[in-house]
């Protein structure tokens, strides 16, 4: 498997004029409008914040569909936007739960953190996709006695999204050999604008009953 590098490596031949991966940019410019919306209707400024920083890191993710810069800054940035996103999410859940951390969960996400940035430091690529999917779920878990089913069931999806990542990894080459034509990237931003539907819709909904 070749060094997975975002988003050069993503599954969609670049074009070799304007928009440099036109399909994932438009599905990605779909799930902006769909988080802005969601910033509007939220009402507590930790929601507010939480999806600020879904909006941020969608339009990093949009622009680099765009246009591509040489070297790993948009996969840095991006990862550490999804940072954001996490901790982003950690709070605004535990401001809805009425909870807080408690020392073995504050431990977990250290470790959890810091195995974050030996892969990143290290390794990269997909395996710096895969432990950054580690930290969400991890942060999940710390909320996990609240809202259990919803977690379940939402963590699954994630793992859906690391093989779907996975797939595109070890995958794209052979997938474009066939079917040079068809953005497969597009497949894991349908479902990136799912999980963000799915969680959105979460928190503006548990926003209502407190």
């Amino acid at each position: 498997m070749e060094q997975y590098t975002f988003p050069f490596s993503t599954c969609e031949r670049p074009s070799e004029n304007g928009i440099a991966q036109p399909f994932s940019s438009v599905v990605n410019l779909i799930i902006v409008l769909f988080l802005m919306y969601c910033f509007i209707q939220a009402k507590s400024l930790q929601l507010k914040y939480v999806f600020f920083s879904f909006i941020l890191f969608e339009l990093w993710h949009t622009m680099s569909h765009m246009i591509f810069i040489a070297g790993n800054i948009q996969q840095s940035v991006v990862h550490f936007l999804a940072y954001n996103i996490a901790f982003g999410t950690l709070f605004a859940l535990l401001y809805l739960s009425k909870s807080s951390l408690n020392i073995h969960q504050i431990a977990l996400l250290a470790s959890v953190v810091l195995f974050d940035i030996i892969i990143y430091m290290n390794y990269g690529g997909i395996y710096m996709i895969l432990s950054g999917t580690l930290i969400f779920i991890a942060i999940l878990l710390c909320v996990y006695s609240k809202y259990s089913t919803f977690i379940s069931y939402y963590i699954i999806g994630l793992i859906g999204l690391a093989l779907l990542f996975v797939n595109e990894a070890v995958n794209c080459k052979w997938m474009l050999q066939y079917w040079p034509n068809f953005p497969f990237h597009i497949i894991i931003e349908f479902y990136g604008l799912l999980l963000f539907y799915i969680l959105s819709n979460k928190l503006l909904t548990l926003e209502k009953t407190i």
